[in-house]
């Protein structure tokens, strides 16, 4: 059954405070990632229980929902909803100061990183699955003479070559300044002529000396860039009116920034780069084995703290300069394998439809994109054992792929499609070695997911519910027994009350028909059935709802409130609309009812009662029909 991802999106965006509470929203490959005004009402657990949801993480101060693989559909529902457009909700924006904290400071940098790399890596994964072509021609020993080779080297080095432009570009997108004045100051980088003068050395500015070095696939310089940008832009901004903004504001910007970027942030961003590339060879160096299967095994937490974007230039570095990693790439096929085995096992013996059905979707994902959030979050991390059995397995495989020195030829996400990236014509051996930690880490996770088990929850049509006065968290439900007698619990959570207290004649004495009222406890109202909503109140204040038994209620939320004109209540179905057990039909504000001096005690009442059968009322619960 296809995800209701219209509905996913409708919850989300209510659970997180309504689009009043959206700055900007946006997504990544996984997750839909909001900026909001505040965070602090906001009930992580009934966000994780909205169908369609796998996870949520609170991260460089972004509130992100973990989707999976149809993020993007989620987000088109969203942006329906809340009229966002690019990333970006037609609310006004909100700067919130933080305290500043070290650990506030290394997340924010590493959602920068992320926010930057994670739109351009389509396009660097299809160049690098182009140079897994090119690798498959060579075994077929095609002449690299042929134009057609030619161009296809072309294509699969062009991804990689102008990546300080990709980043560029989406990295303005993120630290929101200019992208295309972001564009021109990292292109000086990477200009044909500056490049020849940078090899020959000895190149000043002013007198200063510029560092020389080779800034093509380079990541860390381009970030460091436009960050200068997004910092100057601003005050440019400020200083810079009319006629002097077109014409002198790129002016100035280019004269400062790109000579502070070529003396100073492109070397210090050279500088980090190699300094990782010192610290994570020596520990390869030193232990290749024991580093390859730690971080092998961390990867799923590596992956969640998204250290695995800080990384990636390094492993960029390597294949531009050594042609091989033999780190990220065979740690993220130990990994990646991991978690598919791992769903794949949860899937075969869970018997709870929705989970099997996740964690298939999950394994193949896994197995055949390396895309591992929907099993992480939605299958191995929330049943915690099912985690650790793929890190034992995963971690396993790592330690036999350092031992063999596996090593990744081309930067694309590790899976099964993806093999020919371990594939050299001059180590022969890497693809056997390869397939030796894919087949390791499979058969280890599978097996021990299965000895460490898990939880396995309960279907929701396995659980049952019983409504009592005294429960004012009943979940709505209509409920026929074998004799034809109907139940209908209250569509609104709250203190069940009986109708005779109501302080209004009209109800208190049955003349509109007989049922039960309600002092809520929230301001929601759901559909106690499947049925039609008959009626909806210009004023909201009510409804008239009809099921597809036949039976007819009237929920009248409040007393006196119909001259209040619809200001408290939002209706989210109109006259003549389906409705299903369980969908949202009117939200209502208590506080402003309370403060137009009415009453919240909501009557419920069966009004076609000559029809339908006797009416009564036993535990909270409106009876047709007869008795229990």
């Amino acid at each position: 059954m296809a995800m209701d991802y219209a509905k996913t999106a409708a919850q989300v965006l209510e659970a997180i405070g309504g689009k009043s509470n959206v700055v900007s929203a946006t997504h990544c490959i996984t997750r839909l990632r909001f900026v909001l005004k505040d965070e602090s009402g906001i009930d992580d657990e009934k966000v994780k229980g909205i169908k369609g949801v796998m996870g949520v993480m609170r991260k460089g101060g972004q509130y992100q929902v973990i989707i999976g693989n149809d993020v993007a559909v989620c987000y088109t529902e969203l942006a329906k909803l809340g009229d966002f457009d690019d990333g970006k909700s037609k609310v006004e924006e909100v700067k919130v100061k933080q305290k500043f904290t070290f650990k506030g400071w290394v997340n924010s940098v590493l959602d920068t990183i992320a926010g930057s790399m994670t739109p351009i890596l389509p396009a660097i994964i299809g160049c690098g699955m182009v140079k897994l072509v090119i690798v498959l021609l060579d075994l077929f020993h095609v002449s690299s003479e042929l134009p057609t080779y030619q161009i296809l080297t072309v294509v699969g080095d062009t991804g990689f070559y102008f990546l300080p432009l990709l980043l560029a570009y989406s990295a303005s997108k993120k630290m929101k300044c200019s992208p295309i004045l972001a564009l021109v100051i990292v292109g000086v980088l990477i200009h044909p002529s500056m490049i020849s003068m940078l090899d020959a050395g000895g190149v000043t500015f002013l007198k200063l000396p510029v560092t020389s070095a080779t800034y093509t696939s380079s990541v860390i310089p381009a970030l460091l860039s436009v960050w200068l940008l997004s910092k100057l832009e601003p005050i440019a901004e400020r200083v810079f009116k009319g006629w002097m903004h077109i014409v002198l504001k790129p002016l100035v910007l280019f004269l400062v920034c790109a000579p502070i970027t070529l003396l100073i942030l492109a070397p210090m961003g050279m500088w980090i780069g190699t300094g990782m590339a010192l610290v994570l060879n020596w520990a390869q160096d030193k232990a290749g084995w024991l580093t390859l299967g730690v971080y092998s095994a961390l990867m799923p937490l590596v992956v969640m703290s998204g250290m695995h974007y800080a990384v990636v230039p390094y492993v960029l570095s390597n294949l531009a300069t050594l042609g091989f990693d033999t780190l990220q790439l065979p740690a993220m096929l130990a990994s990646n394998l991991g978690q598919a085995a791992a769903s794949a096992a949860v899937a075969i013996r869970s018997k709870n439809k929705d989970l099997k059905a996740i964690a298939s979707a999950s394994a193949v994902s896994a197995a055949t994109s390396g895309v591992t959030e929907p099993a992480l979050y939605g299958v191995t991390l929330k049943l915690k054992r099912p985690l650790i059995a793929s890190m034992i397995g995963s971690g396993m495989a790592g330690v036999v792929g350092g031992f063999f020195g596996l090593k990744g030829y081309a930067f694309v996400t590790p899976s099964l499609i993806a093999m020919p990236m371990f594939i050299s014509s001059e180590y022969a051996m890497n693809i056997v070695y390869a397939c030796v930690v894919a087949v390791i880490s499979v058969i280890i996770t599978f097996v021990m997911t299965l000895i460490l088990g898990w939880e396995d929850p309960v279907d929701e049509d396995e659980e049952t519910t019983v409504s009592t006065e005294d429960d004012i968290e009943k979940t709505v439900v209509e409920q026929v027994n074998e004799n034809g007698v109907q139940i209908i619990s209250s569509p609104v959570k709250g203190k069940i009350i009986p109708l005779e207290q109501v302080n209004d004649e009209t109800f208190s004495s049955g003349m509109m028909g007989h049922g039960i009222a309600v002092e809520p406890t929230e301001g929601k109202v759901y559909a106690p059935f499947d049925g039609e909503c008959e009626m909806m109140f210009e004023t909201l204040h009510a409804m008239g709802l009809t099921s597809n038994s036949g039976v007819s209620i009237l929920i009248h939320v409040g007393l006196e409130t119909v001259g209040l004109n619809g200001k408290p209540f939002t209706a989210h179905v109109n006259s003549g609309d389906k409705i299903n057990k369980g969908q949202l039909l009117l939200e209502f504000d208590m506080e402003a009812i309370k403060a137009a001096g009415c009453e919240t005690v909501t009557p419920i009442l069966v009004t076609n009662e000559d029809e339908v059968g006797e009416v009564t009322i036993e535990n909270g619960s409106i009876i047709i029909g007869g008795n229990l």
